[in-house]
């Protein structure tokens, strides 16, 4: 996310909880900074996280591959046994 379409978010963000609060409380319970700071704390462990599973979706994928190529070798030595035993009769 930009750096300015998340100022823009935090800020609607921190005017609808804050307008909320007033409502129900009459008073804020943290500063504008704050606010932003726990915000930006979160968007980032956030960011962390979809990278972690970007990696997690391409190992999944090379992995996946891997195995095909696997059983695809499984099942040629499989028949070039067949074929061994049957001409030694086995």
């Amino acid at each position: 996310m930009a750096k300015r379409e998340t100022d823009q978010t935090i800020d609607k963000l921190y005017k609808y909880v804050t307008s909320d609060l007033r409502k129900d409380l009459g008073e804020d319970f943290v500063t504008k900074k704050e606010f932003k700071n726990a915000t930006n704390e979160i968007f980032n462990i956030l960011d962390k996280q979809t990278v972690i599973l970007n990696r997690l979706d391409q190992e999944r994928i090379f992995t996946f591959n891997f195995v095909k190529r696997l059983e695809k070798d499984i099942d040629r030595n499989t028949k070039d046994i067949k074929i061994l035993k049957a001409k030694l009769n086995i």
